[in-house]
């Protein structure tokens, strides 16, 4: 057992994202390191079945397709044994340099109390019909409009500290999107873990060299707001994202 585990989410739609982008040749490069666990929402086909069976995963769990990423992760920290940090990613993050574990693995030592990943800033008045929304995970904050750094879809490298933080409150915030009082709440499930995280007293920082620079989300590096981290990519990365681009979009 490892001091990290990667816990990647992906879905009975989704998973053939996972060969074209997170398990690449960089991913996989640093696997003695880490820890692999997927988490499967939806039914696992027999396609899906064959591709995870070639490769080195160490953890397979399969569930029903309820709460999106927010309920694979509950799932992964419900399930899988106590590691130091767990790296959450989705099935279309990727990392690009061959030593982004040992990277991370730098960046992690004594910092018991700080989570990171690519943080984007928002504003985002809460009011008591979020903290209705909130009641299952016990969590409520004073209504007010809050400034806080989150944490772009969960996504990013949390201590066990923060994990035990989620297990004692029905863990990482997701909602039954099936319900149509739930539907389009995604961005509110993200905001949610957080704000939770920060009143926790955890501290929110960014990955090595900023936002969508040391993990890359599918082709969103090409999109104008991002356009300081895309001009620091290495050429061949740059052209690889419009391939990418291409592979996604068409």
């Amino acid at each position: 057992m490892k001091r990290l585990c990667v816990c990647v989410a992906t879905s009975e739609q989704t998973w053939r994202r996972n060969e074209i982008m997170t398990f690449n040749a960089a991913f996989f490069t640093a696997k003695e390191l880490f820890d692999l666990a997927v988490v499967h929402n939806g039914q696992v086909t027999p396609p899906a079945e064959t591709y995870f069976r070639s490769v080195p995963i160490d953890h397979f769990l399969p569930r029903e397709n309820v709460g999106n990423e927010g309920g694979a992760f509950t799932e992964a920290i419900e399930r899988l044994p106590a590691y130091e940090w767990y790296l959450f990613l989705h099935d279309d993050h990727w990392f690009w340099q061959r030593d982004w574990c040992e990277q991370i693995l730098r960046v992690l030592e004594h910092r018991d109390r700080t989570c990171f990943g690519n943080l984007v800033t928002m504003k985002f008045h809460w009011d008591e019909e979020c903290n209705a929304l909130c009641e299952r995970w016990n969590f409520v904050l004073a209504p007010a409009d809050y400034v806080f750094p989150m944490l772009q879809g969960m996504a990013g490298l949390h201590p066990r500290s923060a994990i035990e933080i989620f297990l004692k409150h029905g863990g990482v915030p997701h909602l039954d999107y099936r319900q149509d009082a739930f539907r389009g709440l995604n961005h509110f499930t993200e905001l949610a873990f957080s704000l939770f995280l920060i009143h926790a007293g955890f501290s929110l920082e960014s990955l090595p060299g900023g936002f969508e620079y040391f993990l890359l989300h599918g082709s969103n590096a090409l999109c104008e707001h991002n356009r300081n981290s895309y001009e620091r990519l290495p050429e061949e990365i740059q052209r690889y994202l419009c391939e990418l681009h291409s592979k996604l979009h068409g």
